[in-house]
This record gives structure tokens, sequence and C-alpha cells, in this order.
């Protein structure tokens, strides 16, 4: 019996080996390739983040694929983003990237994207799940097409974006993990002075917690600090997700990240901003008056990438640090927003600090509530009607999202844990406090 809930809305993900080995691995190869030949892809690229439990997993998904009749090219172990553009960039249909992203070193999983950069979405996973526990699988034999070099279309890519940042100083912090093939020599090669922390491989990955946030990247706020100038950043263990750190030692927001790009873009053009519900109505506030359509989309990187395409948007960006500039690769590579960043301080002549100071950041508070599996989405459908009856300004698009004018609140449930989040932002400090204090009870009297 294969495990139901690795098969998640954005990828797969299972702890190594109690729920994703080596044999389901090689059936999710038999079911994706099944998936292929009936919609009529016959070539993927495969891919792999260093963590330990890859290259098995990477030899089972390739036997799978080649029990079916598509053709298999591997691009070995690189970053997230140098696989997909590789896919793209060779003509490849698909590309398989084995990582579970930000997860600990115990743990794997598969990610899947088109070979134009559009993420697999929910239904997608959803049919590789249903294939895989009941053993639907097309027979046949595939082709071995052998490796592809990920690494020099990619580097060529990133530098070919016209990125003036030579001469900014930063730390780059890769955790030891994916972004330690690609990134040291695309920073270098875009002339930054590059100071390098955990950019060696670490298979365990033990040097840092894989998942970078304030409480995870001390290293790099200390060393950030102690330069005085240019900037940190880090990146997640796959590379899709990064956080920035000031020379002051001040982590940004993806907020204000996200912002201090798309006010430059929108200086050049006016256009669309897509932002999920999670975002901060920084977005309405700073942005809309500089020309922004900002498009509110529901929580997770697959809808930020759909929404980009789908509008030709500037720039797509979620909470977590997922960022997209949907004009250069659709998928959600940030460092094409971090680069963005070193250019805007080196041609404005300006701190990452005082950047940062031009984006409105508004206090914000989470509260965790415990609500069953079995009635945390019942909970938030009947919410749903009643703050619709009760308040203006409720979007039910991914939750509940109540916008007050001096700040909103989103209740929202979890697709993985027993909990519904309720996320509150405001003006001020009292009136985060107020919101908080407000429909923490509601949720526990919905419960």
């Amino acid at each position: 019996m294969f495990p139901k809930h690795i098969f998640r809305a954005y990828d797969i993900r299972g702890k190594y080996p109690e729920e994703l080995d080596e044999g389901v691995m090689e059936a999710i190869g038999r079911s994706l390739g099944s998936i292929m030949v009936e919609r009529g892809l016959k070539s993927i690229v495969m891919g792999r983040d260093p963590r330990w439990t890859s290259p098995p997993l990477a030899a089972a998904l390739k036997k799978g694929l080649l029990q079916t009749e598509v053709e298999v090219f591997d691009c070995g172990e690189t970053s997230f983003g140098a696989a997909v553009y590789c896919a793209q960039h060779y003509g490849k249909e698909l590309c398989a990237y084995i990582t579970p992203s930000h997860l600990p070193a115990d743990c794997n999983g598969l990610k899947v994207f088109y070979g134009t950069g559009m993420s697999f979405m929910a239904q997608d996973f959803k049919e590789i799940g249903e294939k895989t526990e009941k053993q639907e699988f097309a027979v046949g034999s595939g082709k071995d097409g052998g490796a592809l070099d990920a690494k020099a279309p990619y580097l060529e890519l990133v530098t070919g974006q016209g990125f003036d940042c030579s001469g900014v100083k930063c730390v780059l912090d890769c955790g030891g993990a994916a972004t330690t093939a690609t990134h040291p020599e695309v920073f270098k090669a875009l002339g930054m002075e590059v100071k390098e922390l955990f950019c060696e491989k670490d298979p365990q990955l033990k040097v840092r917690d894989p998942k970078p946030s304030k409480e995870t990247l001390g290293e790099l706020i200390k060393a950030t600090a102690e330069q005085g100038e240019g900037f940190g950043v880090a990146f997640d263990a796959d590379g899709d997700r990064a956080v920035l750190v000031d020379e002051t030692g001040n982590v940004l927001s993806a907020d204000q990240a996200a912002a201090i790009v798309a006010k430059r873009l929108l200086a050049k053009e006016k256009g669309v901003i897509v932002a999920t519900v999670e975002c901060s109505m920084a977005a309405e506030d700073y942005l809309k008056p500089m020309g922004a359509e900002i498009i509110r989309v529901p929580v997770g990187h697959t809808y930020i990438m759909e929404a980009g395409k789908k509008y030709n948007a500037l720039l797509g960006y979620e909470d977590s640090g997922h960022m997209v500039m949907p004009r250069i690769v659709l998928f959600d590579d940030p460092i094409f927003v971090v680069l963005s960043v070193a250019q805007a301080m080196k041609g404005e002549g300006k701190k990452l600090s005082e950047l940062a100071a031009e984006v409105p950041a508004y206090p914000r508070k989470r509260v965790v509530v415990e609500v069953g599996d079995d009635k945390k989405f019942g909970v938030i459908e009947g919410l749903k009607e009643r703050m619709a009856a009760e308040y203006e300004g409720v979007n039910t698009m991914d939750g509940v999202r109540i916008d007050f004018g001096d700040g909103w609140v989103l209740m929202r449930a979890s697709n993985t844990e027993p909990i519904v989040r309720l996320t509150v932002e405001a003006k001020t400090a009292e009136r985060v406090d107020e919101l908080a204090a407000k429909f923490s009870k509601v949720l526990g009297e919905s419960k």
C-alpha cells in the first residue's frame, strides 16, 4: 500500500525510507511515464538535489520511466532552476527534479515541470498518486538519452539578462545544497564580490537548516552585518526560495524584496503584479499607485506561475519566498529577483536597508488553531458563508480573507496538518492584536 499523503498539491514528498523508498519511486516513475504516453509526451529530463538519498531515488525513478515508451535524459546534480531550464533549453517536454525542497535530510520527493517552465498542478500529482496506488501502468520500452549539461545553458541564461551588479558585495549562503552547483559561479560571472558561506556540497544538510528564515540564518546574518555593506542571500535546499539580508543584519520579508523589484519594473512599464492571498497589503498600498494591477491568487507557487503566464505579469511572489519573473522564465527561480535587487543597489547607489525602508512594513501575527483533519475544511467552508454575510471585502478563493482597510485577516486550513492558520496584518500593532483576538475566538467557536 502506497502512502497517499505523499502526493501533495504542488509535488510529492515523504520521509525516506518509511514513506518514500526506491520501490515507491520506481512505481512513481512508471506512473509518470504512463501519463506522458497518454498525453503524447515523449521526452523528459531528470535532475536532483545533492542530499544523500537523491542518487538512489533518481536511479529508481529512471528505472520506472524506462518501463514506458519515453526517452529519459539526465542533467544530474544541479539547482532546481538549472534543471528546469535544461529541459526548456534542449527542447524536452518535461523535467522531473528529485527534491523535497526545504524539508530535512531524511526526506525526499519529486517536482515535475513542463519544458515551458510551467509546473504540474494539483490534479496532475493526484493522477500520479492514483496510478501508483492502482498500479495502472503503460507497458513499453523507453530509451536512455544520456546526459545533458545543465550548468552552461543556465549560466548563459542568467548572465544574458543584462544585470549590472558588478562590484556589489554579497555573502552567498547555499546551505550546502543544490545551489552550490551553480550560484557561486553565476554570481562571480556577473562581477559581484562574493563571500561564500556553506557553498560546499553537504549531502546530509547538516551545515544549516535547509529552510532559510530569520531563525535559521544566524551565520549569514552575522557575516553580512560584519561586512557592513552589500547584502546577504540564502537559498533553500533546491534553490526555489531565497531570503535577503541587508547590511545591518536585518532579514527582509518576501513582500519587501518583491516590492523593491516591482517598483523598478513598474517605472519602465505598468503591468500586473501577482501576489497570493497571504501576502502583505503593501502590494496595494505601495505598488498600486505606481500603476500596478494587483492580482491575488491562492497560496502555492503553482498559482503564481499560472497567473504569471496568464496575465503576462511583471512579477509574482508569495509570502514563503517563492518568486517568479515570467518575462524571463515561467518557473519560480528567485535568482532573478535577487540580482534585480543587487542591480537596484548599484544603479541607485543605495544600501539594501535604504531600499527596504521605502516599502511599508506592517505589524503581522500568526496564530495556529488545532482542528482535526476531518473537520478543518468544513470549518473553513462554514466560515466562508458566515463571514460573507457579516463583512464586506471577503475573499474566499483560498480560505477566508477579510479586508478592513486598515488591516486584514486570513483563515486557512493546512493541506498537511490538523490545523487552521490565522494570519493577521494591520497598520498598527494594537489593531493586529485586536483582530487576532477576535478571529481566534471565531475559529475556536467554529471548530
